[in-house]
């Protein structure tokens, strides 16, 4: 399926996921955070899938984060008009929270070594 306004992916439950993703270079503030979330308030997604790659692309860490969690943590920028989310180490801990770095981090080099890489 297509994506949809609020959304990237929808299950076969209907459950929809924003997906979003952050490369990590310098370990910096700020550089955690994510693309711009749109519609946050008004529910356009139920669960925030979201990875943090090494620089070289690995995959560092990864979640499925819940509605309400991501809201709790996210700010408004007026002039992005969207909402910032900063995929620090503390979201793992928050309850609901879903660490899924194993099973994608499996995924991943499945799929290398079917690529012959």
């Amino acid at each position: 399926m297509n994506s949809a306004t609020g959304y990237d992916a929808q299950d076969n439950q209907g459950t929809r996921y924003q997906i979003k993703a952050r490369r990590l270079r310098n370990n910096v503030a700020g550089e955690r955070q994510l693309g711009v979330l749109r519609g946050l308030p008004d529910k356009a997604f139920d669960y925030l899938a979201a990875v943090l790659f090494s620089s070289d692309f690995a995959v560092r860490r990864a979640a499925i984060i819940p509605h309400a969690a991501v809201v709790s943590r996210a700010m408004h920028i007026k002039h992005v008009n969207g909402w910032r989310f900063l995929l620090e180490d503390a979201v793992w801990l928050i309850e609901g929270v879903q660490d899924v770095t194993d099973a994608i981090q499996s995924a991943a080099a499945n799929l290398d070594s079917s690529q012959g890489a």
